[in-house]
């Protein structure tokens, strides 16, 4: 991990510093990957839900049908309970509870991973150059990197 680095080029003083920050440090990122996660999932699944529209949906000119509006609330049902989830995952780690933990994190990193590849297969079926500057950067990679890197150990 970056704080592994940092320890091995340190002289000891900091070095005894850097070994008390790590679990400080590591605990934070879990902690706001899960919360972010969990805000974001809940306020855009609502949203989504609630309106049955979303983002890319067009302002004027076209109703969206009742079908529509369907197929968005379901989509918005699996983004509530994947906040749902976070939620599990962020209330668990102060009460230790590290297979709850564990599973949210998985789930989180799974669904999101899922997600990132979808918008690879995307960028298959209509050649590289049209979506290639999405699929870098979706937000649901870089999620997924995240969920990851906690799941490998690399970040606490």
């Amino acid at each position: 991990s970056f704080f592994f680095i940092i320890q091995r080029h340190s002289n000891s003083s900091t070095n005894q510093q850097i070994q008390y920050l790590q679990p400080i440090m590591g605990l934070a990122f879990s902690q706001i990957l899960l919360g972010v996660h969990t805000a974001i999932e809940v306020l855009v699944g609502s949203r989504l839900y609630f309106t049955g529209i979303a983002s890319f949906d067009p302002v004027e000119g076209k109703k969206t049908s009742g079908t529509d509006k369907q197929y968005k609330r379901w989509h918005a049902s699996g983004l509530l309970a994947m906040g749902y989830v976070g939620l599990l995952g962020l209330g668990a780690v102060g009460d230790g509870q590290a297979n709850t933990t564990k599973f949210a994190v998985e789930s989180c990193g799974i669904f999101h991973a899922l997600a990132a590849g979808a918008q690879v297969l995307a960028l298959l079926e209509d050649g590289i150059g049209s979506t290639k500057g999405a699929t870098i950067f979706n937000l649901h990679l870089w999620v997924a990197v995240g969920f990851c890197s906690i799941k490998l150990g690399w970040l606490k």
